[in-house]
Formats: structure tokens, C-alpha cells, sequence
């Protein structure tokens, strides 16, 4: 059992240490701020550097604080540009259960094949779900079964995909699950929708999908990826030097938040509260055509008789998250005022933001 280290009253002494260590890793994150400051002054190579090594610090603390206390938790973190380079990684190559991150793989084959009818009701949608030796909700309820008909009727390729990504348009789970196994039905099952993802990502062959979503993961292979995997789909959807119509329209769906000084945030994460648990958090922060990538994940591999608290893994990571994340914009700010004072065209790109009017 994972320790319960933001709550339990049982294990004070190990939650203040957390707290403490939680504590230096967000005032790491105010001197990397500080320093961030001091690179918008002065430009130099030296003080960049130290702003991005106060970051990499703040990160690192905070995994430390995880690691050191979580039993059997593993975790993983992927940070850096949408060129695909890595700012900061640990145990990225690390395989583990999808859940649905995975969704952004499925996300983009569909909207590659559907790019010409996406606001058309998608004709094949009653014909999958009505169909008895149809695979996408075979393994449902009859109850769920109802719901994921009756949610999904008459929705056009681009509001199935808005209800899998950030769950529009339907209430339930299993219609938001089932928007995903129609399109794997559609594309002929997992395995024939791995071979498209392989094909236009051979650097995200630990991308896999083996099962339906909510199929029994006892009985079946689970969908897989790592860090690294998924942080190479992000990057090329992230990267937007180049105008690309497919590409605007899947950051329309991936879009979540905007804020002032952070930017854009695009997301879609995932989690799995059946052993073995995994919750993953993944998108990147884009401002003035820079974007700051992100995949953090936490797994517990052990299947144990008894699962630990879901609602604490949750909390762990996204304490995580959230500093993996202002760390990476930060760095992509410092990396950026680095970059103005040596160059005098810092950003050449002729496509930027023509999905940003979105009203969500």
C-alpha cells in the first residue's frame, strides 16, 4: 500500500517530510522565476543556464520526495520543446498502461481520415454500435450499452472526438469510452489502428493499443506506452512552424484552458483506478508560437489484493505535474529570451494560434 503522504495523521512525521521537500521544490520554482527575471535582463548564457538548472532542481526534489516514500509507485517525466528535444526526462522509456492518453494517437488517425467530413453525421456510427458482433461495447452492461447508443447518436467525426478527448456532447463513461472503441472498430480493431499510429510515429513503437476501452485488463493485454512515446506525438502537435490543417483541427479538440502568462494549455491525460493504477498527465503550455511539452505519469505495477488510495496517487501527481509544468514554462521562456538575444527574428513562423478561437 502507497503511503498516504498529504493526509494520513498515521505517518506525520514521513507527510511533513514530503511537505518539506514539496515545499523547497516550489521555492526552487520562485528562484527559477527570480532568475528567469534576471535572463530577461541581462540575456546572457550564464544566467539562463542557472534558471534552467533551478528548475531541473525543483523536479528533481520533487520526484525524490515520491520516490523515496511511495511504496512500490514508479514514475515517469518527459519535459522539453516541440522539436522533440528533451529538456529534462526520468525513466522516460519506462513501458506502462496507456489508459486513455492514448486517445491523442486515436485522435489523430481518425481526424487524418475524417478531415473532409468532420461536421457530416458519422455515417458508420449506428451501423458499429447497433451491430451484435460489433466489439466496441460487447463487453458492456446492457445498461452501458444503452447509455453509449442513446449518448452517441447522430454525432458527426468531430463531436465523437470531442466526446473521447474531453468527454462533450455525452455524460456518461461508457459513452465516453465507447466513442473510442467505435473509431478502433472503425479503423478494423486494435492491433490494424497500432499499424496506422506506427507508420506515421516509427519513433512511438511503444505506443500500443490491445484492448477495447473498459475491456477486461485481466483477461486482455493492455494498451501500452511510455514517456517518451507519447511526448513525440505532442511535440509534432505542438510544433507550429508549418501551416497544417489536419494538425489545427485535432489542437481544436486537445485545446483545454487559456491563461494570461501561461498560455494555451492543450491536454488529455488518462487513468486506470484497477490494479495495476496508473494516472497520466500530458499536453504542453503554448505562448507566442512556443510550447513547453510535458508527460508525467505515476504506475504501480505490483497487482495487489488491495488497492491503495486512488484519491492520494491522484493528488501525488499532479503535485508533481504541476511543478513539471510551471518548470517547463519557465525553461521554455528562459530558452526563448536566450534565444532573442542572438537572434533578431526570434520566431519566423507563418502559422500560430489559428485554432485559438475556440469557445470552449
Amino acid at each position: 500500500m502507497i503511503k498516504n503522504i498529504f493526509i494520513s495523521t498515521s505517518v506525520s512525521r514521513e507527510k511533513n517530510m514530503i511537505i518539506s521537500a514539496v515545499k523547497r521544490a516550489r521555492g526552487m520554482l520562485v528562484m527559477a522565476l527570480c532568475a528567469f527575471v534576471i535572463v530577461s535582463c541581462s540575456r546572457s548564457d550564464e544566467a539562463a543556464q542557472a534558471a534552467i538548472e533551478l528548475d531541473i532542481q525543483a523536479i528533481e526534489s520533487a520526484l525524490a520526495a515520491l520516490e523515496d516514500n511511495d511504496e512500490g509507485y514508479e514514475y515517469s517525466v518527459w519535459l522539453g520543446g516541440s522539436d522533440n528535444q528533451a529538456w529534462y526526462s526520468h525513466n522516460a522509456k519506462a513501458i506502462m498502461p496507456a489508459a486513455s492518453a492514448i486517445k491523442t494517437a486515436i485522435l489523430i488517425e481518425f481526424f487524418s481520415d475524417k478531415i473532409e467530413t468532420l461536421d457530416v453525421p458519422f455515417a458508420e456510427l449506428a451501423a458499429i454500435l447497433d451491430n451484435p458482433d460489433s466489439q466496441a461495447i460487447a463487453h458492456f452492461t446492457p445498461e452501458k450499452q444503452e447509455a453509449a447508443r442513446a449518448e452517441l447518436k447522430g454525432l458527426t467525426a468531430r463531436q465523437l472526438a470531442e466526446a473521447m478527448i474531453h468527454k462533450q456532447h455525452v455524460q456518461s463513461n461508457a459513452a465516453y469510452n465507447a466513442a473510442a472503441n467505435v473509431i478502433m472498430e472503425y479503423f478494423g480493431g486494435p492491433q490494424a489502428l497500432t499499424e496506422r499510429i506506427h507508420r506515421r510515429y516509427p519513433q512511438a513503437q511503444e505506443l500500443t493499443l490491445a484492448r477495447y476501452m473498459l475491456a477486461d485488463r485481466q483477461k486482455n493485454d493492455d494498451n501500452l506506452l511510455n514517456a517518451f512515446s507519447l511526448a513525440m506525438v505532442l511535440g509534432e502537435l505542438a510544433n507550429t512552424t508549418q501551416p497544417d490543417m489536419l494538425r489545427s483541427e485535432i489542437r481544436t479538440v486537445l485545446w483545454l484552458e487559456k491563461d494570461d502568462i501561461r498560455g494555451d494549455h492543450y491536454y488529455k491525460g488518462g487513468s486506470l483506478s484497477s490494479m495495476p493504477q496508473v494516472r497520466i498527465e500530458a499536453g504542453w503550455w503554448e505562448k507566442n508560437c512556443r510550447a513547453s511539452v510535458y508527460v508525467v505519469i505515476a504506475h504501480n505495477p505490483i497487482t495487489a489484493s488491495s488497492k491503495p488510495d486512488y484519491d492520494e496517487v491522484r493528488t501525488n501527481l499532479k503535485h508533481l505535474s504541476d511543478i513539471v509544468q510551471n518548470s517547463g514554462i519557465h525553461m521554455r521562456d528562459t530558452l526563448h529570451a536566450r534565444h532573442s538575444a542572438t537572434h533578431s527574428s526570434p520566431h519566423s513562423a507563418t502559422y500560430c494560434g489559428i485554432d485559438k478561437n475556440v469557445n470552449k
